[in-house]
This record gives C-alpha cells, sequence and structure tokens, in this order.
C-alpha cells in the first residue's frame, strides 16, 4: 500500500458534554488528538493517509479502526 502520508501519534478519544438532552446519554463521544486529526483532515482534501499507533484491545479501539 503507498500512502501521501503516515501519521503516528495517540488518537484520543473524547466525550463532551451534550447540552440540552432529555433522553438518551448526556455526553457526545468524538476523536481528537493531532495526529488523527491531521489524518483526517488529509484524507478529506483526497490524500491517501496512513495512521501508525497503539491501540487498545478495547471498544475505543475499535471505533478508531472503524475510523
Amino acid at each position: 500500500m503507498i500512502t501521501d502520508i503516515i501519521s503516528f501519534g495517540e488518537p484520543l478519544f473524547e466525550f463532551n458534554q451534550a447540552k440540552g438532552v432529555e433522553s438518551g446519554p448526556d455526553y457526545l463521544s468524538g476523536f481528537g488528538g493531532d495526529a488523527s486529526n491531521l489524518a483526517c483532515s488529509a484524507a478529506r482534501q483526497g490524500a491517501s493517509v496512513a495512521m501508525l499507533a497503539h491501540l487498545g484491545a478495547d471498544v475505543f479501539g475499535d471505533k478508531f479502526v472503524e475510523l
């Protein structure tokens, strides 16, 4: 696989408080971290991107792999 950019670092899974939510979770989840932000931004601009990171064998690591 040939890529334009290889981003490496720690991706972050973030929880943000949801305001005005009557039912359901009182937080919103999302992705962050400079390495994953760079990878996502470059991919949205059309670059072929790979990410090198260590992920846990849990639901958060699985979500990053899906992303």
